[in-house]
């Protein structure tokens, strides 16, 4: 309902049926639950459960628990918490035509902080890590704060529903006042064209186009204790997907992601003798390929890995992974993704298994 109240305030300001073009709802009351993005602080712990990252639509704010066997073999958990400060903080006082026309707007909107912290769970790894991430959104067609043709349809449902509401009293004090206001907005939530709306965005909106940039540095405790913190390089990337817009069987369907990554001064156990950790420099790029719908999301990635590590010979090696992706309910989401390495030095097939739940504030959706 956070995200209708909005629309009946901006629609009880009408004049002979035309609602005022700065009366539509802030941008912090109108996204949709879409996929909860990729946290940046599990991507440069190379705990994300997949390796090509996704651009997505950033959330006010969101949180991720993660489980699972690393791509080194090693159990790790982790938390991360990722927000879109200034959508978080300043969103409700920012106006959809504002946002629509000022790009510097939508870019401070868009701009996301995440902080992740994992430790790990057997004998080979129990590191403690610390990332902190900002990502940067250059374009992002599922935003559906940009979609007019989506806002007006609720905005005249909004309409439509007050015109057929009782009147509010001219003396009516300010609770009852909000009372009629949150009355109404129940009325709209529900109304069957609203739902309609919603759904049909979010099935419209899953896959769309996007780019974005991102840059973390993180910090890792070797033996797990706060004292032997120390810094652990900076990772950087850019992902950039396609929708596949315009294109019949597939623009519903599907999204395919590129996906470039830097990681410097790195420090990774060392896996023959426990405890221990060596410095290295990695090189990531990847396609993604994602199908499916708004709910349920499948995914195939291939990547291919450089590694140099200080005093020791380079590698070069493939990253085959699967990925899933479910809406459990109202903006809760597990990822889990399932996949291999092969052709390292050392000739060894690796396993890992990841899995995170992520919850994201957003308004509810049908």
């Amino acid at each position: 309902m956070r995200c209708v109240l909005p629309l009946v305030i901006a629609a009880s300001t009408l004049a002979h049926g035309v609602l005022a073009q700065d009366s539509l709802p802030n941008i912090q009351n109108s996204a949709l639950d879409l996929s909860v993005p990729d946290s940046p602080a599990f991507i440069v712990l190379g705990l994300s459960p997949q390796t090509v990252v996704h651009p997505a639509s950033p959330r006010a704010l969101a949180t991720a628990l993660l489980t699972g066997v690393d791509q080194r073999g090693n159990l790790q958990t982790g938390l991360a918490i990722d927000t879109a400060p200034y959508l978080l903080f300043f969103g409700s006082s920012v106006s959809l035509p504002d946002y629509a026309k000022r790009p510097s707007l939508r870019f401070l909107a868009r701009t996301g902080l995440s902080i992740g912290a994992t430790r790990g769970a057997s004998e080979s790894d129990k590191s403690a890590k610390l990332a902190f991430g900002l990502t940067f959104t250059f374009l992002d067609l599922a935003d559906p704060r940009t979609d007019q043709a989506y806002l007006g349809t609720l905005a005249a449902v909004a309409a439509r529903v007050l015109q057929s509401a009782p009147p509010l009293s001219p003396t009516a004090t300010s609770e009852e006042r909000l009372k009629w206001q949150t009355d109404i907005a129940q009325k709209v939530e529900n109304d069957p064209e609203a739902l309609r709306a919603r759904s049909d965005q979010r099935r419209a909106s899953w896959n769309r186009s996007s780019w974005t940039l991102a840059v973390a540095p993180n910090w890792i405790s070797p033996d797990g204790s706060t004292a032997a913190f120390a810094a652990n390089g900076t990772a950087a990337w850019t992902s950039i997907s396609y929708g596949f817009e315009g294109i019949p069987g597939l623009k519903d369907a599907a999204q395919l992601v590129a996906h470039v990554r830097f990681h410097s001064n790195e420090a990774v156990p060392d896996a023959s003798a426990s405890g221990t950790t060596y410095r290295q420099k990695s090189f990531v790029a990847g396609l993604r390929l994602r199908f499916g719908n708004a709910d349920s999301i499948g995914s195939l990635e291939g990547a291919y890995l450089h590694t140099d590590p200080v005093d020791r010979k380079s590698e070069d090696y493939l990253r085959i992974s699967l990925g899933a992706e479910r809406r459990l309910s109202d903006n809760t989401w597990l990822h889990v993704g399932i996949g291999g390495e092969s052709g390292q030095r050392d000739g060894k097939q690796r396993l890992f298994i990841l899995g995170a739940f992520q919850w994201g504030v957003g308004p509810k959706s049908p």
